[in-house]
């Protein structure tokens, strides 16, 4: 007899997907692909539904009709079977690689760091896959309005903790105030509940229960709380997000610092507007970095790494100025010692940077750390104020020839000519 994959073979295979497109393996990413393979068949084994018909018992949760590797053809529409999981993970991978198919939206959104599962659900559903579509197949999530709750946290129950989820499932696609009831005291029964804060519980018995006075204000107070985080932290957030996380915080008990870093995946930063903490950090990281010659874009993938990993606490900012203050002594080896010992390149420069002004009468703003007579210093090991001048007075290419300096000197074997031969300057 086939057998009946369980939610950790549904991830397994999700984990797949992501790998063979090169998109990141994130809980996110994880998640909305379990939600859509859901909608295309939530069926499991009590359904009724022959083990061997369901999508994941014939290694292809997403119904795809990829011919290559099948074993067999389940319906009109050429759905398909395989052999193994990993055939219907390449089949699945084939199908969304098709250069005739619109599916570039899909992976597209899957690739971005700021997808949310609805904008990745609006890329499934205008594709030729279909599945999303009003009244499709599968449909599982349209059932949790009956419950009170959102069908978006009754994904996430499903996700985050398999007991709970299988109290959802239990009563899926029924309706009422008895079974409302029912799923209250099914989840009273659970670890979960045993375990998680008194405020997840209130949510839970509350919204089921149809106390919209206790819920809506439990939910005010929420959304106060997960805005003032994200105000600090310097997310930028829409209404529907900030609602949306309120509704996650509330189900789950989320503690602050598990908001923050919920908060922290959520950052939007580009070069001109950071707020919050997440500005406080960038604006100091952006000062150290460039004392070690590096121009960092706040906007860069890596810079928002840095930022957020701070946010988080799973890297400290000395962590992150330590690496350029590395990549400095190995760009400039012969002050390697200087930089161990705690120099910034602007103070193994300062004095150069200062004479080289002075003969250029030049501001010192002007002669950045990228100067060519600098780059000169460095490469030396150091010069002394002789050298430079030399350095800088000999090369034909120099603005020190539009000195009044240059201008002094150029003339001064003329004027002590005119001034021998009794003539008038």
């Amino acid at each position: 007899m086939a057998k009946y994959y369980k939610e950790t073979e549904k991830r397994q295979f999700a984990m797949g997907v992501l790998q063979g497109i090169g998109s990141p393996v994130t809980e996110d990413n994880i998640s909305f692909l379990l939600q859509w393979m859901n909608q295309e068949d939530s069926r499991n084994e009590k359904s009724g539904v022959p083990l061997e018909k369901i999508a994941i018992n014939r290694f292809n949760p997403f119904n795809t009709t990829y011919s290559k590797g099948a074993i067999s053809t389940l319906n009109k529409d050429g759905v398909k079977g395989y052999a193994s999981m990993e055939d219907g993970i390449k089949a699945t991978v084939g199908t969304l690689l098709q250069r005739n198919k619109n599916y570039e939206g899909i992976i597209d959104a899957l690739k971005s760091s700021d997808t949310d599962f609805n904008a990745f659900k609006s890329a499934v559903k205008i594709s030729s896959w279909g599945t999303f579509d009003d009244g499709g197949a599968g449909n599982a999530g349209n059932s949790a309005v009956d419950f009170g709750i959102t069908s978006g946290i009754i994904a996430r129950a499903l996700l985050v903790n398999p007991e709970v989820g299988a109290i959802f499932k239990k009563y899926l696609g029924q309706s009422g105030d008895d079974v409302q009831q029912a799923i209250a005291t099914d989840l009273r029964g659970t670890k979960w509940w045993q375990t998680k804060s008194s405020r997840a519980r209130e949510v839970i018995t509350s919204s089921l229960s149809q106390d919209n006075a206790t819920f809506n204000e439990s939910k005010k107070n929420e959304i106060a709380r997960v805005t003032t985080a994200a105000l600090s932290i310097g997310a930028n957030l829409t209404d529907v997000e900030i609602n949306d996380l309120a509704n996650q915080t509330m189900l789950f008990g989320l503690s602050d610092a598990e908001l923050n870093s919920a908060l922290v995946g959520s950052l939007k930063m580009d070069r001109n507007y950071i707020k919050g903490q997440a500005g406080t950090i960038s604006k100091s990281l952006v000062s150290r970095i460039d004392a070690y010659g590096y121009d960092v874009r706040t906007d860069s993938p890596e810079f928002k790494t840095y930022v957020s990993d701070i946010l988080k606490g799973t890297r400290k900012e000395d962590d992150v100025v330590g690496m350029f203050q590395n990549m400095a002594a190995n760009n400039y080896p012969k002050f390697a010692d200087r930089f161990k010992a705690g120099a910034t390149l602007n103070d193994i420069t300062g004095s150069a940077k200062y004479t080289i002004s002075n003969i250029l009468e030049k501001s010192l703003d002007s002669i950045g750390n990228n100067n060519k007579y600098v780059q000169q210093y460095l490469a030396a090991g150091g010069m002394n104020d002789y050298d430079i001048e030399r350095a800088v007075t000999s090369d034909p290419t120099s603005d020190w020839q539009y000195t009044k300096n240059s201008q002094k000197k150029l003339f001064s074997p003329l004027a002590n000519l005119i001034n021998i031969q009794g003539g008038e300057v």
